[in-house]
Parts: C-alpha cells; sequence; structure tokens
C-alpha cells in the first residue's frame, strides 16, 4: 500500500471513529479543521499528524504538549544538536588537514577574517542587546563581553570598537571565561579593514595554540548555549523565533532589509523542503518562479509584521510586539520570584503555557470573527508545525556560523565562505539534515503519543457505550418476562 493510501485510510478510519462516538459537537470546527492538506505522498510525519490530530486533540492538549517540548524537552534537544555538530565538524577537518591548529589561526597569526554580513545572514547584531526589544534576540543582555550569550558577546566587541576608524584597530575581546572557566577564543571587530569594512577577525587564544582544532571545536561548543546560556536555556528566546518566523512580529520594529527578510524566507522554503525528504540535492536550493513570487509576497507582509496563513480565511495575522514584549519579561522574572513554592522548570513551564495561549487569544480577537476557538487551534497546529524551522533558525546565528565559517575557511582556503544562509545549509546539507532529525523526533513521538492516547480514549468510550447499551437490552428482555404493567417497566428503565 503506498503512503498516499495509508494516509488516507488512517484518515478514513479516525473519521468512522468520531461519528460513533460523537466526540466533535461543533459543526463549525468540524467543517474547517477537517479539510486535510497532507493526504500526500511526504516522508516527513509532522505534518501528516498535526492534520490528524485535528480530528482527534483538544486544543489545551495540543498547547500543554508544544509548551512540554520548549521548556522540558529543550535540554535534551540542544545536547543532541551538539552531539551531531561535534560529528559533522569531526568529519569535516578529520581527512582535510594537519589535527592541530593550523599557524594563521593561532593567536601569532594573522587570523580568520571574514565581514560580520558573512557570520550574520539576519542583521541581528544590528540590535542593540539593551534595547527595548533586544531581549526578544539575546539572552543576558546586561554582561556585556562577559556574557553567557555569544551573540550578546560578539555584538559587545562590536560596539566597543564601532568608532575606531584605523585599519585593523580596535581591541580583543576573549570568550569562554563566563561559561566554561577557559580563554578559548579572541574576537576583534574593525570598522575598517585591509581590504574590506565591518570585519570581524577570529584567533584561537594563546592557551590553544598548542591544541587540536578538534578540541578547540569541542571546547567552544561546549561552551556555548544554541538556546539561551549555558545556564538557562531561555525558551522566551524560542517563543520569540516562532512568532517572528510566522507573523513577523520582531521584523516589523528592528527595520529589517528587504534583502534580510528575503533570506530567511527563502531559508524557511529550503529547511520545509528538507525538513520532507529523507536525501538532498542540490533542486532543494533551486527556487521556481512560482516559490519567488510567493517570497516576495511574504516578505511585504512580513515587513508590516502581518502574515497571510491559508488555514485564517487568506486574512492578515498580526501580533503586537509590546504583548510579545511583556511575554517575553515575565518569563525573565521567574527566577525573582522567591515566594513560590513551585520549581523553577515547573514556573517556567507555565509561563509557557500561558504566554502561547495569551499571544494566540490577542491574534484570535482581533483578526477574525470566526469561531475564536478555531483559529485558536489553527494557530497552534501552525505553530507547531514551525517548532521545528524555528528552532533550526536558532541554530544558524552568529554564535555557530562564526565556528563553521573558521572550520571551513580553515579546511578550503582564507577566500571561501557562506555568501547567504541558503549557501550555509546547502555546504552543510549533513549537518542541516541530521539536526532536523533530530528536532523531528521530538515533534514527531509528541504527536504519535498524544494521537494514539487519544484514539484509545476514544475506542475505551465507544466500549463502554456498547456495554452499557448492551446491558440496557438485556435489562429490558428481563423486565418484559416479568409480567409488570409497561408503565411499570418505563418506570424502571428511567431509573437506569
Amino acid at each position: 500500500m503506498s503512503i498516499l493510501d495509508k494516509k488516507n485510510k488512517i484518515m478514513a478510519d479516525i473519521a468512522a471513529l468520531n461519528t460513533l462516538v460523537e466526540t466533535i459537537p461543533n459543526s463549525k470546527l468540524s467543517k474547517i479543521i477537517n479539510s486535510y492538506t497532507t493526504i500526500n505522498t511526504k516522508i516527513n510525519p509532522v505534518e501528516f499528524l498535526l492534520d490528524l490530530s485535528k480530528s482527534v486533540l483538544g486544543y489545551d492538549e495540543l498547547i500543554e504538549n508544544i509548551t512540554d517540548i520548549i521548556t522540558r524537552k529543550l535540554n535534551e534537544i540542544e545536547k543532541d544538536v551538539k552531539k551531531t555538530i561535534n560529528k559533522e565538524l569531526k568529519e569535516l577537518i578529520s581527512c582535510s588537514i594537519n589535527p592541530s591548529i593550523p599557524e594563521n589561526f593561532k593567536s601569532t597569526g594573522p587570523g580568520i577574517i571574514v565581514k560580520i554580513s558573512d557570520i550574520d545572514f539576519f542583521g541581528m547584531t544590528k540590535v542593540d542587546p539593551k534595547s527595548r526589544y533586544g531581549k526578544l534576540l539575546y539572552s543576558d543582555v546586561n554582561a556585556g563581553e562577559n556574557s553567557k550569550d555569544f551573540n550578546t558577546f560578539l555584538y559587545s566587541n562590536i560596539s566597543k570598537n564601532k568608532d575606531i576608524f584605523v585599519p585593523n584597530g580596535g581591541s580583543l575581546s576573549t570568550w569562554g571565561m563566563s561559561t566554561s572557566n577557559k580563554k578559548i577564543m579572541d574576537v576583534k571587530f574593525s570598522p575598517v579593514g585591509s581590504s574590506d569594512n565591518n570585519i570581524i577577525k577570529f584567533n584561537a587564544n594563546p592557551s590553544y595554540d598548542n591544541e587540536t582544532l578538534y578540541k578547540f571545536n569541542v571546547d567552544y561548543i561546549n561552551s556555548i548555549s544554541l538556546f539561551g546560556t549555558t545556564d538557562k536555556l531561555n525558551s522566551d528566546n524560542v517563543i520569540s523565533i516562532l512568532f517572528e518566523g510566522i507573523l513577523g512580529t520582531i521584523t516589523s520594529i528592528i527595520r529589517k532589509s528587504k534583502k534580510q527578510i528575503e533570506n530567511e524566507e527563502k531559508l524557511k522554503d529550503v529547511l520545509d523542503c528538507i525538513l520532507n525528504a529523507d536525501e538532498i540535492d542540490d533542486s532543494f536550493f533551486e527556487l521556481s518562479n512560482e516559490q519567488l513570487l510567493d517570497i516576495n509576497k511574504r516578505v511585504e507582509n512580513k515587513k508590516n509584521g502581518e502574515a497571510i496563513i491559508d488555514t485564517f480565511e487568506a486574512k492578515p495575522v498580526t501580533l503586537n510586539p509590546d504583548t510579545l514584549l511583556k511575554s517575553v519579561d515575565d518569563f525573565n522574572n521567574l527566577d525573582q520570584n522567591t515566594t513560590s513554592i513551585l520549581p523553577l522548570l515547573q514556573r517556567q513551564y507555565n509561563s509557557v503555557k500561558e504566554i502561547i495561549m495569551t499571544l494566540t487569544q490577542e491574534i484570535s480577537e482581533n483578526e477574525f470573527s470566526i469561531d475564536i476557538r478555531t483559529v485558536k487551534f489553527n494557530f497552534i497546529v501552525e505553530l507547531a508545525k514551525s517548532l521545528a524551522r524555528g528552532i533550526m533558525t536558532l541554530v544558524i546565528s552568529p554564535k555557530l556560523v562564526s565556528l563553521f565559517t573558521i572550520n571551513y575557511q580553515i579546511v578550503y582556503g582564507e577566500v571561501q565562505k557562506y555568501t547567504d544562509p541558503i549557501d550555509f545549509v546547502r555546504k552543510n546539507a549533513n549537518l542541516v539534515r541530521a539536526i532536523s532529525k533530530s528536532i523531528l523526533k521530538y515533534i514527531t513521538d509528541m504527536l504519535i503519543k498524544l494521537v494514539l492516547r487519544s484514539i484509545r480514549k476514544k475506542i475505551e468510550k465507544k466500549y463502554i457505550e456498547d456495554e452499557i447499551e448492551r446491558a440496557k437490552n438485556y435489562s429490558n428482555q428481563i423486565l418484559s418476562l416479568t409480567g409488570l404493567s409497561p408503565d411499570i417497566i418505563k418506570q424502571i428503565q428511567n431509573l437506569t
């Protein structure tokens, strides 16, 4: 049986079960959410499971489990992703070069020099971490060069040297002490370079001059957090990126360039292709004219902080940035609450769940007059669909692209670089696919457990109803043999 036939059979069986147990009372909801878009031959199970969940799950169940991934599972996802990164980097450098730190990357060498735009594809470093909306993108924003977030650390060096216009001027900042108690890498931003402007120079710290490149890579990866800081995984960063990816909430207030937004939307399409495939080839990175036209429309919408989502009757969806900002502030203040008897992780879970519900409620009320429950459920499904892509977008930030750029230039030569996020994904396709699979595993496991649990409950309900009906019929047969009057029999039946 083909994938298409299997999907159709599953949907038919679920529809039959729903009919038997009559668990969808709202006919309008049923009509809107049962328009299955994933009855196709795609490999990625997530979208199909989400469509399946529309028939068997409730709104609250889906929110609770998305919240569980963003809070309780984030640490596990980070460990899996880091393991994958280490493996890919080891394979990249193992057969190509001497395992020692090369001379040009040592503390005494000229360093690995790149333009800031070569490691910051989405203009993140143009936003001050301490600005009103900076906390939506960065972590540990007040620590400056001592920040436990590499992206905040990098911005601090840029800010420190931005007015020094002597060629290759500026002072170094050393990364590592704040998170691992090791001096790992020296970083220097120079507004004016020898051949390019706005350059970043990376050198291994002197303590690594006699170490292997592999050890440098492992220690650097261990010193960073992909989703916040090493001592606090920031679920609020994940939430910000998820709502940004769908609605452009952050884009609309920090005024990204059209090129940067185009890069984000192109990356979104490429990642969707990768998430739906077993193997990757060059066709994944060649966008059709139809795709480019759609991207242009999305770019214009995103500039205005809105999006058109298919399940929302083609109406623009928006979210007030201040609502998102307040939610992030509330989350960041949780560890300062010394009166609560709940563990911090439980408070974070409760907070993230409340944030998602609040933001979804505002989106629903602001834009729609149709059934609010339908809109909220569809948006949560959209949020779940974008979860893997959103986490991948967080991975492709300066803190990780910097490391891969260093290794890429060491292996292939100083003139080599990543021209944009699509080029980064193309040249690290195995890495991106492996990370995607790792993230999808958590989401798929969540949805399968949810769907099976709900189906089991439906079957149990149907079984109980059948047994009750069978018992009533048996009772009626016994009563009919007693010789009692019909009125008395009816009164007895009403008691049961």
